[in-house]
């Protein structure tokens, strides 16, 4: 496994640690713009959260640390406890930049994962009371099996050929600064 996306919740992130261990962990990229959103002003947020995706945009990972050092930067004075969030969490959000840029869209947050559970709601929504705990975990294994074969025949959600193809140079993680170490 060479890579986990999750939200920040303390129990995923010492289960990753511990259970996959040498995966890099990307932590959700819309979760985390709204966790640091709720640290700005009504009145900023919709610039603030534009400013934040251009850093998710970037093309390479040392111009996202550099726009991440000039919004520490413009906001240190207004928004203080924004900037520290920022410059000590932003780096596990930038974990998908160790992989093809063909990639990153994909695998920077957890979308994919979110609209699977969404689709085990909907079919436990239809049948409201289950017999038992073993008739509901067989109903999501079902649904697990048919979503796995669906990402078998269909089009490819990733494709892996180029990571395996460079697979030294794109997984060895980039030289970058710690964001605290350079502002």
């Amino acid at each position: 496994m060479k890579l986990v996306v999750s939200d920040d919740r303390e129990g995923l992130r010492s289960s990753i640690a511990r259970y996959f261990q040498g995966a890099n962990w990307q932590r959700c990229q819309f979760h985390f713009l709204h966790n640091v959103l709720d640290l700005i002003f009504k009145k900023d947020k919709e610039k603030v959260a534009e400013e934040i995706k251009s850093i998710f945009q970037s093309p390479d990972i040392y111009f996202a640390l550099s726009r991440v050092k000039e919004l520490v930067e413009r906001y240190k004075d207004t928004y203080p406890r924004f900037t520290e969030k920022l410059e000590e969490e932003i780096e596990g959000t930038l974990s998908c930049y160790q992989f093809p840029a063909l990639h990153r869209r994909r695998i920077r947050t957890t979308n994919c994962l979110e609209r699977f559970n969404e689709e085990i709601r909907r079919r436990t929504r239809v049948i409201r009371i289950f017999p038992n705990e073993t008739a509901c975990l067989r109903l999501i294994r079902a649904s697990a099996i048919e979503q796995n074969e669906e990402h078998l025949t269909r089009k490819r959600y990733l494709k892996m050929d180029e990571l395996y193809e460079g697979e030294n140079q794109i997984l060895k993680a980039p030289p970058q600064e710690s964001v605290a170490a350079t502002a």
